[in-house]
């Protein structure tokens, strides 16, 4: 049994070892093939065609051979052919070694970067037809629908508590003139952030779920200001709310119209906010 055992174990080695020879010599006619086509040098052409189109820095074009890594592209090139058999192999390293086959081998690999750079163009012209008829690419990949955010929930405590940080610092910024513009009027979102009287989040218009808009009154600027809130998300059901220079809120579950003019929330409007 021992023997039966060694003598399987040399015929496996001396098979595998056989196989490796046959892929050894099945990849040399495949470079061989490469090379008496023109085909090992179709990288190089490519990359040639490519830089010649542009007016580059020398430095850039050495860099561009640099990262070329054409030694691995020619190994890819020889995976890419190992499906070829023997037979077909040895006859078309024949054809490459007559007259017919040499004047191939010396323009195939030109010939294939124009044929290559032809079709592109080809397609491209197709692709713009097919976008300007149907607004379908060929070339393109199907556009991914972004995925929307979560709608912020809406908190009106944090809206109210908003709406009273506002009433508080437009008395401060009118009557200590937080502009020095020597005039004591009210002032907007902006105005009120940029003297540190409210916080960030409200100075840019949304804060707790809510988005707000401040106004002076066009008619009177140092008597009126108004204020609105709303929840950003509409479908929310959250209240809307609104305040301005007589300092109490109100709440409506419909948005507020921003008075420029003369600041006024409308009797019936809404009624005020308790909580």
């Amino acid at each position: 049994m021992r023997g039966v055992g060694l003598l399987l174990g040399l015929a496996l080695a001396l098979g595998a070892a056989q196989g490796e020879e046959e892929t050894a010599t099945h990849q040399a006619k495949v470079v061989r093939f490469l090379e008496v086509s023109g085909r090992a040098e179709v990288g190089k052409a490519m990359l040639q065609a490519a830089l010649a189109k542009r007016e580059l820095p020398q430095k850039v074009v050495d860099a561009a051979w640099k990262l070329a890594e054409l030694e691995a592209f020619q190994a890819r090139l020889v995976e890419a052919y190992a499906d070829l058999d023997d037979a077909t192999l040895d006859a078309a390293i024949a054809f490459y070694g007559t007259d017919a086959g040499k004047r191939l081998a010396q323009v195939q690999a030109q010939h294939d970067a124009r044929v290559q750079a032809e079709a592109r163009e080809w397609l491209s012209r197709l692709d713009r037809a097919l976008k300007g008829r149907y607004g379908v690419s060929l070339l393109e990949g199907p556009k991914k629908t972004p995925r929307r955010a979560p709608p912020v929930p809406a908190e009106p405590d944090v809206a109210i508590g908003a709406l009273k940080t506002v009433n508080t610092a437009q008395a401060l910024f009118r009557e200590g003139d937080k502009d020095g513009d020597g005039v004591f009027d009210y002032g907007t979102l902006s105005d009120l952030g940029a003297t540190n009287l409210i916080d960030a989040k409200l100075a840019a218009g949304e804060k707790g779920g809510y988005r707000f808009e401040v106004c002076v009154g066009s008619e009177a600027p140092e008597f009126l200001w108004m204020m609105v809130a709303k929840p950003i998300d509409p479908n929310s059901g959250a209240p809307c709310f609104a305040t301005n220079q007589a300092g109490v809120i109100f709440e409506s579950s419909t948005p507020f119209v921003l008075d420029r003019a003369k600041c006024v929330i409308p009797q019936g409007a809404g009624t005020p906010a308790v909580r």
